[in-house]
């Protein structure tokens, strides 16, 4: 049962923060990325299956965020944090999607998660 909560948590807190990007400078994609993840979530919420392009989504995030800190470099450390923050909310992003087939393959194979 506390699993449960750990979705709808984390459904939570990717709704409020694709809600928070209108600000941002680049709102579509964040926007598009942070709901996406909360759609999963939420299905981890309702026990339904975790489709299977959610690892390669998973990874293409964590790969993303170097690739970003990388090409940005200069920013993050001079000047900008925004580009941390970016690079923070795809590596989140990428462990909550991992975080959500590691719960599905657990739970479809008839084990409790506490």
């Amino acid at each position: 049962m506390r699993n449960r909560w750990v979705h709808f948590t984390l459904f939570c807190w990717f709704i409020l923060s694709s809600l928070l990007q209108y600000n941002d400078p680049d709102p579509y994609f964040w926007s598009l990325l942070y709901g996406v993840v909360a759609f999963i979530c939420y299905r981890g919420f309702r026990k339904l299956s975790v489709p299977s392009w959610v690892v390669i989504g998973a990874w293409c995030c964590f790969v993303g965020s170097i690739g970003w800190l990388a090409i940005h470099s200069k920013e993050w450390l001079y000047s900008d944090a925004e580009t941390l923050f970016e690079a923070g909310g795809l590596i989140l992003s990428g462990c909550t999607l991992q975080y959500e087939v590691w719960a599905w393959k657990v739970a479809s194979q008839g084990e409790v998660i506490a």
